[in-house]
């Protein structure tokens, strides 16, 4: 989030105390031994028509 907060700000989704709100949330999460994050799985797959 820290590396897309700007254009995130640009494009008008957020403010910038909203943006930063969210960065001190997930900052406060990563830092909570009690919490467990993970990534969302991601596919690429590549196909013919037969």
């Amino acid at each position: 989030m820290e590396r897309i907060a700007g254009s995130v700000v640009s494009e008008g989704l957020a403010t910038e105390e909203e943006a930063g709100q969210v960065i001190n949330g997930l900052n406060e999460a990563a830092a909570d031994a009690e919490i467990v994050m993970s990534l969302p799985r991601v596919f690429q797959t590549w196909g013919r028509r037969a």
